[in-house]
């Protein structure tokens, strides 16, 4: 993973993002996680963003169906 992020950034497969990858997110300076597929986020990567109070959304939440954003 690369030492900056986009505004927005798709992850898709299941466990994709563990620790370290959430480290260098945190480090990066995202400021919320939603995910978008079926639980990209491993269990250690979910710590790291409570950890550092970022605002984490499950897929279960995030990615839904008939979801709107206004």
């Amino acid at each position: 993973m690369s030492s900056t992020i986009p505004d927005v950034f798709w992850d898709f497969a299941e466990n994709e993002i563990d620790g370290s990858d959430a480290e260098a997110l945190v480090k990066a300076g995202a400021k919320a996680v939603a995910e978008g597929a079926n639980m990209p986020c491993m269990p250690e990567a979910v710590a790291v963003f409570q950890k550092h109070g970022l605002l984490f959304a499950p897929g279960k939440a995030s990615n839904g169906d008939c979801i709107c954003v206004r």
